[in-house]
């Protein structure tokens, strides 16, 4: 998940140049005093609520192996673990889909996909090149589709997760998993070796709206805590990773890619944003049939 600056993890600087309700400027506002004052040297409150990479907060390990189609992207010639920044989704043999900001500036010879991975550090599994970046059109000031896919250089043997098809699983209060091993701390640190997944419930469009008054609602969906669970979210390094809701027969489907969401994770009352992937199955599938 990014900081707002779309899960890639950036800062915005000492400006506030979103537009957004009353109480996400006021947020907003606290998270510039307190960049400003790092900057400068002076102690300062935290940000509070400034978009920021994701991570998984307050979630757990999961066993080895049971997210096969779960992979991290990083970057070649470096191990897993200090290479890697973003998570992606295996939803064909070839094809990776994750954020667009993730992979604003990168050119495919930059990226290996890790496939198989469960612990970042361990042996388990294999860097795949890639030969084709394809990024929708992606808007940079508001994070609209914020999607792009990512073409192996081969065949990966790992079953691959198949996309939502219906626009009833963003409905609100729908739970749903979030997977990723970026930070378990809510300052955006202490990124984990180990993949963590986590339970999030579907946030109603106004009540997103409320957080992030620039989102579209046709294709974007903001997923917050559960009521009465401890405090749990995405965070930095969480980015492009998946937020996955389950078919009649328990099948885990792809509803959404993970996008950004406020600097300070776990925050309660403002949810992430992420980008439904309903909207963009014609997309999907003419890239992956060579149509586009």
């Amino acid at each position: 998940m990014e900081a707002r600056a779309a899960t890639g993890a950036l800062t915005r600087g000492c400006s506030m140049t979103e537009s957004r309700s009353w109480p996400g400027r006021l947020l907003a506002l606290v998270a510039v005093v307190g960049l400003c004052a790092t900057v400068l040297g002076f102690r300062a409150p935290a940000a509070q609520a400034e978009p920021a990479a994701p991570v998984i907060v307050g979630g757990h390990d999961v066993p080895t192996g049971s997210w096969p189609a779960v992979v991290a992207i990083g970057y070649a010639g470096r191990s897993a673990y200090s290479g890697f920044f973003c998570g992606g989704t295996l939803i064909a043999p070839t094809w990776v889909l994750t954020a667009a900001h993730c992979v604003e500036d990168e050119r495919p010879s930059d990226l290996v996909v890790h496939v198989g991975k469960t612990e970042l550090n361990a042996p388990e599994g294999r860097a795949v090149p890639l030969v084709r970046i394809v990024r929708s059109e992606w808007d940079k000031s508001s994070d609209h589709n914020d999607v792009a896919l990512l073409q192996l250089a081969q065949a990966v043997p790992e079953a691959p997760m198949a996309l939502a098809s219906s626009s009833t699983v963003y409905a609100r209060g729908t739970r749903a998993t979030v997977l990723g091993w970026g930070s378990s701390r809510s300052d955006g640190r202490g990124f984990r070796n180990h993949l963590q997944s986590v339970v999030l419930s579907m946030v109603s469009p106004s009540r997103c709206r409320w957080s992030w008054s620039q989102i579209s609602t046709r294709l974007q969906v903001c997923t917050g805590m559960p009521a009465g669970s401890i405090r749990v979210d995405s965070c930095s390094g969480d980015s492009g990773g998946p937020v996955v809701v389950y078919g009649a027969a328990g099948e885990p489907l792809l509803a959404a890619v993970i996008s950004y969401g406020a600097r300070r994770c776990a925050l309660r009352g403002v949810p992430g944003v992420n980008t439904k992937t309903v909207p963009y199955r014609p997309w999907i599938w003419s890239v992956l049939t060579g149509a586009a």
